[in-house]
């Protein structure tokens, strides 16, 4: 921000929007003994303990003039795919074999009750409403339904969210973990000296309890349990 007012001073200004907020939420105005532009003031530091939200900072920019750079020139970047493509019927079968011979998993049974179709966003297989792609093909979607995987090889390699949602009707791909190793998963280590009969290293099994409970994904190595539960859950 400071960098920005500095090169575009007659160009830029922070609004003042501290009177929306329920308590005073000022930003720094000064960093090292270095002071920064007055207008820095206006600008929020959003803190977990005064607003119960997450911490973040946040600004409102009015821009009062053309920036010298920009005058006669288009600097409108185009913007990302957002779109919900439709994948090839030759994909989407592909899909509904992997999850049937790896994990005994019925997905055209599931589409059927759900009204779901199988869409490609961002790179990975999503779980949408049927209706959205219908009626609404061309529309930007930022997010929707849940993610299934990522195309991995010749394969899928299924995500957290599918896992937590399905896991539970998996009739194979399923590894146990013992108890005396719950703590050490749920914190995002892997479990070393994990053996398993029958279970093939490199595989991306779905990981349970013995209540049952899904565990997220775990990615099977020589005498390891990778841990693929996502950093965010811990």
């Amino acid at each position: 921000m400071a960098a920005l007012l500095e090169r575009f001073p007659r160009q830029v200004r922070i609004e003042d929007v501290s009177a929306r907020l329920p308590v005073p939420a000022p930003a720094i105005t000064s960093v090292e003994g270095r002071k920064l532009p007055q207008q820095i003031r206006h600008a929020l530091r959003l803190w977990p303990h005064r607003l119960g939200t997450a911490g973040f900072f946040a600004a409102r920019l009015t821009q009062t003039d053309l920036l010298p750079e920009a005058a006669g020139i288009s600097t409108r970047i185009p913007p990302a795919d957002m779109s919900l493509r439709p994948i090839l019927r030759k994909d989407k079968h592909r899909i509904v074999q992997v999850l049937n011979d790896h994990y005994g998993f019925d997905l055209e049974e599931t589409l059927e009750k759900g009204s779901l179709d199988v869409v490609l966003h961002k790179e990975q297989y999503h779980l949408v409403p049927a209706k959205l792609t219908r009626l609404l093909p061309n529309l930007p979607v930022l997010s929707a339904g849940i993610p299934l995987g990522k195309p991995f090889r010749e394969g899928l390699q299924i995500s957290h969210e599918f896992v937590s949602r399905f896991g539970d009707r998996f009739k194979s791909g399923v590894l146990l973990l013992e108890d005396g190793s719950l703590d050490a998963w749920l914190k995002g280590e892997d479990i070393r000296g994990y053996r398993c009969e029958g279970a093939q290293t490199g595989e991306i099994y779905a990981v349970r309890d013995r209540l049952g409970r899904n565990l997220g994904r775990g990615k099977l190595s020589e005498g390891r349990l990778k841990n693929m539960l996502l950093t965010r859950l811990f």
